[in-house]
């Protein structure tokens, strides 16, 4: 197929930034896992742009940054215009995760899992028997 690469990073001149225009799909599960390590939704949206700028920009570590001057400067505006389609399918990955029907379903699965587990764990009747025999040879002997 021809022409089918991945697009070059994108310099962004009022930020002297460069930004990758796209998530790769591990980056894209890890920071849907770190989204997803808090109920609260003010910090899972500062979860992505923190998550995003790390993976997509070239923003030094050490350099300070707070989620209120990448949102208001319009930084967290010119990402999201390069790389939406990635942050879409992030946020419908979370709030699909996060839907009480997963979470029920997800529920029954390790009940389910856990049920069938203890019912292997349980003696056949055979081992009753067995056992049975066993605690009554013992009690004649003993008399």
């Amino acid at each position: 197929m021809k022409g089918l690469e991945k697009p070059e990073q994108v310099y962004l001149g009022k930020f002297d930034i460069h930004i990758t225009p796209y998530l790769t799909l591990e980056q894209q599960k890890k920071i849907i896992e770190l989204m997803l390590g808090t109920d609260d939704l003010c910090d899972r949206h500062v979860v992505l742009v923190f998550g995003v700028l790390a993976a997509c920009t070239d923003i030094a570590d050490d350099i300070e940054l707070d989620y209120d001057t990448i949102i208001a400067s319009g930084l967290w505006d010119e990402i999201y215009e390069k790389i939406g389609d990635y942050l879409w399918f992030i946020e419908e990955q979370v709030r699909g995760y996060s839907s009480i029907e997963y979470t029920f379903t997800k529920l029954c699965d390790k009940i389910s899992d856990s049920i069938n587990k203890l019912t292997d764990a349980l003696p056949t009747e055979s081992n009753l028997v067995e056992l049975a025999e066993k605690l009554l040879k013992e009690q004649e002997d003993g008399k």
